[in-house]
């Protein structure tokens, strides 16, 4: 009888410790704290620091052969906007940053729940670096730049597009140094990237975004993005599992639960006018987030390639795909990759 009781005793307060479990995860950062905590103890490495992750390197690249300035801040102590990772990775498509110049740039924003990654691991939810991709994307003649940001919930939106201003605004003001054009210029991220970038590309083609948003002037016009990369991002709260709304939730307002206001702010979808730059759209866990983006650019008379895989050839690819399967042997990853790269050609001039 005692066992009895006993068990019965464990049942009547697991319910309320599962109760008080998910409020802690849902109305505050709580469950990201430990995620983040974690990270750290086992990198060493806080998720927001003032300091680069790895050394400086700025050469040519032993592995691709190719040149490459690593851990370059676009912002110091001093700047009136100054917050933590705040640096950048360069990759040129050739041996010589001054034979590079004329290639088109992919500035590139990492994803990671938008509460990790950092410019040189990527997404660490992928489980891949993503650096590989990085040797696959200038083999085919672009530049590329890796941009880091701080993450949430210590840092929410929208410091990451700020942040993502300030950077381009120091590539702009650097060009000579860097010999980076941002007159042939492609714009893109996964994951959390690729919200952030679709949101940073909306403020530029629209103020009234850019206003909603409570964004300073943009460092870019519409006629410099030539073109979008948007993989695997989710921008309409409505439809979204509880998970993806806590990811989104504590990026916007540290809670999961946001109210119309800020979840129309957030998806910046609905911003989108006829303006946009070309976009090449590649889903795997979100397909239908990606028909609804796509949906969007179609009324506005963009052009848009929807790369869908587990819909249109009924695939089974995980999150953010072509990052983990463009150094293997898939022929239908290779052949979506290769899409991806000429979308990106035909809308950039070498």
């Amino acid at each position: 009888m005692k066992r009895v009781y006993i068990l019965q005793y464990i049942k009547s307060l697991l319910l309320p410790a599962i109760l008080l479990l998910y409020t802690n995860c849902t109305f505050t950062p709580w469950g990201v704290d430990l995620v983040q905590n974690v990270s750290q103890s086992i990198s060493g490495t806080p998720v927001n620091s003032y300091s680069p992750r790895t050394e400086k390197y700025d050469g040519i690249d032993q592995k691709s052969g190719f040149y490459k300035k690593t851990q370059v801040p676009y912002a110091v102590k001093g700047d009136s906007f100054y917050l933590p990772n705040s640096f950048l990775d360069i990759y040129y498509c050739t041996d010589d940053p001054e034979t590079a110049a004329a290639s088109p740039t992919l500035f590139f924003v990492h994803g990671g729940c938008f509460w990790w990654g950092d410019n040189t691991t990527g997404n660490p939810i992928i489980r891949k670096d993503l650096y590989p991709y990085v040797q696959a994307i200038i083999a085919k003649g672009f530049n590329m730049i890796i941009f880091d940001y701080a993450v949430s919930p210590q840092y929410i939106f929208p410091s990451a597009l700020k942040q993502m201003n300030q950077a381009l605004q120091f590539l702009k003001d650097n060009e000579d140094t860097y010999k980076i054009s941002l007159d042939n210029l492609i714009i893109g991220g996964n994951s959390a990237g690729a919200v952030i970038s679709s949101q940073y590309i909306t403020a530029v083609c629209s103020p009234a975004y850019m206003k909603a948003a409570g964004l300073p002037a943009m460092s870019l016009s519409p006629e410099q993005i030539k073109c979008a990369y948007i993989d695997d991002g989710f921008w309409d709260w409505v439809s979204m599992d509880i998970g993806t709304q806590y990811v989104a939730g504590n990026y916007m307002n540290r809670t999961i639960y946001l109210g119309a206001k800020k979840a129309r702010v957030y998806n910046c979808v609905s911003y989108i006018k006829n303006n946009y730059p070309p976009t090449c759209l590649v889903a795997a866990s979100f397909p239908a987030q990606h028909v609804y983006f796509q949906k969007k650019l179609k009324q506005e008379n963009v052009d848009c390639l929807l790369i869908n895989p587990n819909w249109t050839r009924h695939a089974n690819v995980e999150h953010c795909y072509l990052i983990r399967g463009v150094t293997g042997k898939d022929k239908n990853i290779l052949k979506e990759f290769n899409q991806l790269i000429n979308f990106m050609k035909q809308n950039t001039s070498e």
